[in-house]
């Protein structure tokens, strides 16, 4: 039969490797989030700065403004999933750090029962060999 605290251990560990991969799927999106964003700060960037030279005229610059509009929605939405992407991936943490813990935990108690399992055997060996020795000296 299968040591039950052996067992419990190999879940944990499945679960740590499970949430590692999570966090990674988590941080894959936020980064890709946070490219959206930076994207997008740039094309309005260049687009502020077309819209603000000197050389162009009005209807520039009320073009801008409609794209601006528009762009601006596309933004929102996506500092919007940034903050999602984020939330996840800090919960995704949270989760990784509670199974390391209780991955951490059984195996500091399969440590420390393994270690009062030889200590036992060894007090079992060390009676036998009193044992022994006694009866030796009282049959000389």
């Amino acid at each position: 039969m299968p040591d039950p605290f052996a067992v419990v251990a190999r879940l944990r560990h499945l679960a740590v490797d499970e949430a590692r991969r999570a966090l990674a799927e988590c941080v894959t999106v936020e980064a890709g989030a946070a490219e959206s964003v930076r994207l997008l700060d740039t094309a309005i960037a260049a687009e502020a700065d077309a819209a603000g030279d000197p050389a162009g005229d009005d209807r520039m610059v009320e073009a801008f403004a409609g794209w601006l509009r528009r762009i601006g929605v596309e933004r929102r939405t996506a500092v919007s999933a940034l903050e999602a992407a984020e939330l996840r991936s800090t919960e995704a943490r949270a989760v990784l750090i509670a199974c390391r813990a209780a991955a951490r935990a059984i195996d500091e108690l399969l440590v420390r029962r393994d270690a009062e399992r030889r200590a036992a055997a060894d007090g079992k060996a060390q009676t036998l060999l009193e044992d022994a020795a006694r009866h030796g000296r009282a049959g000389v």
